[in-house]
């Protein structure tokens, strides 16, 4: 299934792929996605232990390349963009559970502002609050997000990141694999992050 750039793959389709997709992109996300895996109501009640890694969407053999040296202007049309604004600069965004992201490429930067600041973005695989609080059953193997100036891979702002699988990711020296900004009283458990370029933030 082809994806244009910034398209959704829905979170009722399953058993889909988004595969060897070439997205350019001047500020907003590359490849959107999302499957849940069978298991959302478990997840729900947070009884998701026991159930298989991987059942979700498979996302594979992608690249995403953002415009360097680009200047944001204004998000929204009417005020100038300063440094604590994103244009979702970003190379993959992932919702639901049980996804499987492996040996894609990103080229990933962020913008300059008017006020010399750069966008808050540039990550090269991100699940945030919005979309969804809970990480859990995901696969990320051998990702390469290192060609750019960013492109950082995380688990950002969750309540809950369980039974992920983590390894063979490269990003840059500057950059961060694992969790980052977690909630108090964040619930983790049983993940798997090793073999990746860098240490992961605590799993």
């Amino acid at each position: 299934m082809g994806m244009a750039p910034g398209a959704t793959a829905s979170a009722s389709v399953r058993n889909a792929s988004i595969r060897s997709n070439f997205v350019f992109m001047d500020g907003r996300v590359g490849i959107q996605f999302g499957g849940p895996d069978g298991q959302s109501d478990a997840v729900a009640t947070g009884a998701i232990g026991g159930s298989s890694e991987g059942t979700g969407m498979l996302v594979s053999g992608n690249h995403v390349q953002v415009k360097a040296n680009s200047t944001c202007y204004s998000v929204d049309g009417v005020k100038c963009a300063a440094g604590q604004d994103t244009n979702e600069n970003r190379g993959f965004d992932q919702t639901g559970y049980g996804n499987v992201v492996n040996k894609n490429t990103g080229e990933i930067h962020r913008q300059k502002t008017i006020s010399g600041y750069y966008t808050t973005d540039g990550e090269g695989l991100l699940q945030q609050p919005q979309d969804g609080n809970t990480g859990a059953r995901n696969v990320w193997t051998d990702n390469d997000f290192s060609f750019g100036s960013s492109g950082y891979m995380a688990y950002y702002g969750l309540q809950q990141v369980e039974f992920n699988t983590i390894t063979g990711n490269k990003v840059l020296e500057s950059e961060s694999i694992g969790i980052l900004k977690p909630l108090p009283g964040l619930k983790k458990q049983d993940n798997v992050c090793k073999d990746n370029s860098k240490p992961c933030t605590p799993m």
